[in-house]
């Protein structure tokens, strides 16, 4: 959903900084978010297969600390991770549940119409 720079160099330092965060401060539920989300940024770039682990597993961290009612981006990071692996339906109902907490919001309809389409 954000824009990330596009050079490896500044994806790989993002990286970097907001895994070195999560080290001083494992509950710093943004860090995680942002470190899945430059994750998933690489992915796209490099279409690395560890990148879609480390994104999974930071934006699972991350909802498990604050729930999704509080953590929009993380429910929007893990969906975006799932559709990447193409567990679409896991994305479906990640969607579902981004339409029950923000139903005026577009993004919450384009993850789960993505989904289903997907499905």
């Amino acid at each position: 959903m954000r824009e990330l720079p596009s050079n490896e160099a500044e994806v790989q330092e993002s990286i970097r900084f907001y895994a070195g965060r999560i080290k001083r401060d494992p509950g710093d539920f943004n860090a995680q978010n942002r470190l899945a989300d430059y994750h998933l940024q690489r992915l796209r770039e490099t279409n690395n297969a560890a990148d879609l682990e480390a994104a999974t597993r930071a934006a699972r961290i991350s909802m498990a600390t604050v729930p999704a009612e509080r953590n929009l981006s993380g429910l929007i990071v893990l969906a975006q991770a799932e559709q990447f692996a193409h567990d679409f339906s896991a994305a479906r109902d990640l969607g579902l549940q981004l339409v029950r907490i923000v139903p005026n919001k577009d993004y919450s309809y384009e993850i789960l119409v993505d989904a289903l389409l997907e499905l």
